[in-house]
Parts: C-alpha cells; sequence; structure tokens
C-alpha cells in the first residue's frame, strides 16, 4: 500500500467515528458545555472540519482562502459567518479565538455538522491520492491567506505536506476522543440528576477545552 493511500484510509476513519459519535446528537446536545471555558461537541467538529478546509485548499494546494468549502459550498453565504482574518494567524479555524468569538460560530445541526465535514475531507481525500508519494517529504505550497477585505497578505507556516497531513489528522482524532469524553460526561451528569441521592456535581470542572492548535510543530 502507497503512503498516500494510507493516509487516505486514515481520512475515511476520521469520518467514520466522528458519524458514529455524532450523527444522533440533539442541538442541546451539541451544545453542552461542561462548563463556561469548555467547547461543546458542536464546536469541536466545526474546529477541525475548518482545519482540513484550510488546509487542502490553502496550505496543500496554495489557493487563497475564499476558495475554501466554508465560502464555495455557501456555508458563509448561509450562516451569515465568514471566519476569515478570525483567530490565529487569521485563519478562522477557531485555534486562537476568545471565549467570545467562540460563541460567535453558528450552531448548525449534526446533519449539517457532518455534511461539511465530508466536503472538506472528501476534498482532502481526493487531493492526497493524487500526490506523488515521493513529494510528501517536500514543502507544502506555502500558501497565502488574504484578508476577508482583500487588503493584506500573511504567508502560512512553511512545513512539508507530511508534516501538514499528520499533524492536522493526529489532532483531528484526539478531538474524536474529546467528544466521546463530553458525550459520556453530559451522560453522567444527566443519569445523575435523574436519580434521587445520587452524587453528582465536581467533575464538571474537568472542562474539555479544544482551542489548543492542532497544527504540527516544527
Amino acid at each position: 500500500m502507497l503512503a498516500t493511500e494510507l493516509i487516505a484510509e486514515w481520512i475515511e476513519e476520521l469520518q467514520r467515528q466522528v458519524r458514529r459519535r455524532v450523527e444522533c446528537l440533539s442541538a442541546e446536545e451539541l451544545a453542552w458545555r461542561p462548563d463556561l471555558g469548555g467547547n461543546p461537541v458542536g464546536i469541536t467538529v466545526w474546529h477541525f472540519g475548518r482545519w482540513l478546509d484550510f488546509m487542502a485548499v490553502c496550505a496543500l494546494e496554495g489557493r487563497p482562502q475564499d476558495e475554501q468549502q466554508w465560502l464555495t459550498r455557501g456555508w458563509a453565504t448561509r450562516t451569515g459567518y465568514d471566519p476569515r482574518g478570525i483567530g490565529e494567524f487569521g485563519y478562522g479555524t477557531l485555534t486562537g479565538y476568545t471565549i467570545e468569538e467562540v460563541n460567535q460560530v453558528p450552531a448548525l445541526t449534526a446533519e449539517e455538522l457532518l455534511t461539511y465535514l465530508d466536503q472538506t475531507a472528501g476534498a482532502l481525500h481526493e487531493h492526497v491520492l493524487a500526490l506523488d508519494p515521493t513529494k510528501l517529504k517536500q514543502l507544502a505550497a506555502g500558501s497565502v491567506s488574504p484578508e476577508p477585505d482583500g487588503s493584506g497578505r500573511r504567508t502560512v507556516e512553511t512545513l512539508t505536506i507530511l508534516q501538514w497531513l499528520t499533524g492536522i489528522l493526529t489532532g483531528s482524532f484526539r478531538h474524536t476522543g474529546e467528544i466521546e469524553a463530553l458525550n459520556a460526561m453530559r451522560t453522567r451528569i444527566k443519569a445523575a440528576a435523574q436519580s434521587p441521592g445520587t452524587p453528582h456535581g465536581g467533575t464538571v470542572s474537568s472542562a474539555i477545552h479544544t482551542k489548543h492548535p492542532v497544527m504540527p510543530s516544527q
């Protein structure tokens, strides 16, 4: 099996794992937070969907931000939310967001979150399979990301194609573990609240934070 084929299967497995954990969640469950500083499941899925979008379009293909799936598939128009210029380096991926900025991210249904993830993962999957495996250790396109008004441009971090793929994908898989933990925490707290005399609380302080960068380090 070629290295690129293995990475492509990894992308497919990410989609399967997220769908299994998210597809049956209600709007309330997607928005549930362990505390005010923790990100809910819905925001977490959007977060790594955004990273897959940015990586495929800007970092690997060297195209501008306005060609990302969030823009070209009409998500920005439908939700009224344009993430460009927000957060770390203006990538709009949730990394580096303040709590106030996190709270501005639109709430999507489970179906919408999975559709966006399928679009971004699908585009990345197609890109990876088209890659020459011998070029994985070459530097990525080194794209530039324009500001929303087109007034400024900044160069993305210089990494190899393989560093981008392994860094973002391993980060995404870590977030699936956070999603599972959030689901289990929410279920336990709900069950305890419905069972008189059962001790509960206390565990909520162990908040799950998803705002840390999933970018690979050099």
